[in-house]
C-alpha cells in the first residue's frame, strides 16, 4: 500500500514539474496594465493612456483587431503579429471634454474607457481599461446639456438653441468668450454655428443662457446634402466656455458644452 502512495506522490510531483512547461504552449497574449490609471483631472484635459501588449507564448500571436468603446479615445499603434517574446505599445489620446456629471457639491465624477484587443491567442478578447477621476475647474459653469440634441433641422433652416448654464460657485463668475473646441467634431458640411452668452456676468446660484445660430453661409445644396440627409448623419459641434472670476484675478477656466443636430431627410 505505502508503494502506491509513493508512485501517487511521484506522479503528482511529475506533474507539477511538467505543467508550467506546456502553460504557455502556443500564441499567449498579455497586457500591463490592463486598467491604465490617468488619476485625477480637469474636465477637457487630453491625456495619454499607454498599454503594453506582449506575447509570453511559444508561437506567433496573430492580432485581429484593436478597438475604443468611444470616439474620445483615439488609438495610435501598428496592428502586427506578435512573435514569441515580442511586445508592441498602443497608445491613446483620451479626450474627457463633456464627461463630466454634474454635482452640487462638486464631486469627482468617475470616468472610464474600454479597448478591446482580438487576436488568436486562448483569450480571444482582451478587454482594457482607461480609468479616472473628473473634477470642474474652480469657476467653472455647468451646462444644462452636456451635449444638447437639436433633432432634424430642415437645410437652410434658421434655428437658434438656448443651452441653460449654471454658476455653482460661491462668488460671481464672467463668461469671457465662448469658442469652438480643438476637437470639433462632426460636420463635414462646415455648417456654421454662432454662440453668445446672456448674461455675461452670473451671480452665485444664477442661470443664465448660450443661444446658438446655425449659419448656413457657403452651404450648398447638392449630392453630398442628399447623401447626408439619406443616411441620417448625426452632426456634432463642441464648444469651450471660458470664464473668469472677477474676485479671484488668478483664477480663470473652462466649461464645456456641445450640439447635435441631423438633416430632416426628404
Amino acid at each position: 500500500m505505502s508503494r502506491i502512495f509513493e508512485t501517487m506522490r511521484s506522479f503528482k510531483l511529475i506533474l507539477l514539474f511538467l505543467i508550467p512547461l506546456f502553460a504557455w504552449a502556443g500564441p499567449h497574449l498579455t497586457a500591463d496594465p490592463e486598467v491604465c490609471e490617468m488619476g485625477t483631472l480637469y474636465e477637457g484635459m487630453i491625456v495619454h493612456p499607454i498599454w503594453v501588449l506582449h506575447n509570453d507564448g511559444d508561437q506567433t500571436l496573430h492580432l485581429k483587431q484593436i478597438k475604443s468603446s468611444c470616439g474620445c479615445l483615439s488609438l495610435d499603434f501598428e496592428l502586427k503579429d506578435l512573435e514569441p517574446g515580442e511586445s508592441m505599445n498602443i497608445q491613446g489620446t483620451w479626450e474627457t471634454m463633456g464627461k463630466l456629471r454634474w454635482d452640487p457639491n462638486r464631486n469627482p465624477t468617475e470616468i472610464e474607457n474600454t479597448l478591446f484587443v482580438l487576436s488568436d491567442g486562448p483569450r480571444p478578447k482582451i478587454i482594457l481599461k482607461a480609468h479616472a477621476m473628473l473634477l470642474a475647474h474652480p469657476g467653472a459653469l455647468f451646462a444644462q446639456f452636456t451635449m444638447r440634441d437639436v433633432g432634424e433641422l430642415q437645410p437652410m433652416q434658421e434655428a437658434v438653441v438656448a443651452v441653460s448654464l449654471l454658476n455653482p460657485n460661491e462668488y460671481p463668475v464672467e463668461i469671457s468668450s465662448i469658442v469652438p473646441s480643438e476637437f470639433e467634431g462632426m460636420n463635414p458640411l462646415g455648417i456654421g454655428l454662432k454662440v453668445e452668452s446672456h448674461p455675461a456676468h452670473l451671480n452665485p446660484g444664477e442661470t443664465g443662457k448660450v443661444l446658438v445660430s446655425f449659419s448656413w453661409d457657403g452651404v450648398k445644396e447638392g449630392e453630398e446634402m442628399d447623401k447626408l440627409r439619406t443616411r441620417g448623419t448625426q452632426f456634432h459641434r463642441y464648444f469651450k466656455v471660458l470664464t473668469m472670476v472677477p474676485e479671484k484675478t488668478d483664477v480663470s477656466c473652462e466649461s464645456f458644452l456641445g450640439i447635435s443636430w441631423k438633416l430632416k431627410p426628404d
